[in-house]
């Protein structure tokens, strides 16, 4: 996911997860990498860099020993200093690292 040029402050994003049960669910894990582009303005360009390594990580497990399905919480909360600021552009990468199925209910961005 990409978000050019964001308009507000990111300190923490939040992932509301499915997690369930089952062999379909079996070692259920995503790795959520966060990368910040921080946009250089001068002379009326505006370019952004890259940053080759994210400035937060986090692993989320989607399979429990319940036999039901829940939604929880996950925040991934970037160190002081290292949160998105306001014109620079926030990338986030997901990778399936466990299992065959993940699901994401939803996702929200903060400025706390």
């Amino acid at each position: 996911l990409k978000f050019e040029n964001i308009t507000q402050t990111v300190k923490t994003l939040n992932f509301m997860v499915m997690t369930s049960y089952g062999k379909k669910w079996d070692g259920s894990k995503v790795l959520v990498e966060a990368f910040v582009d921080v946009n250089q303005k001068g002379d009326g360009q505006v370019d952004s860099l890259p940053i080759a390594e994210p400035r937060a990580t986090m692993e989320i497990a989607g399979q429990h020993e319940k036999e039901t399905s829940e939604t929880y919480n996950h925040k991934l909360v970037f160190e002081d200093g290292l949160e998105a600021q306001v014109d620079n552009t926030l990338r986030i990468r997901v990778k399936l690292v466990g299992g065959s199925t993940f699901k994401f209910m939803g996702m929200a961005f903060c400025d706390h």
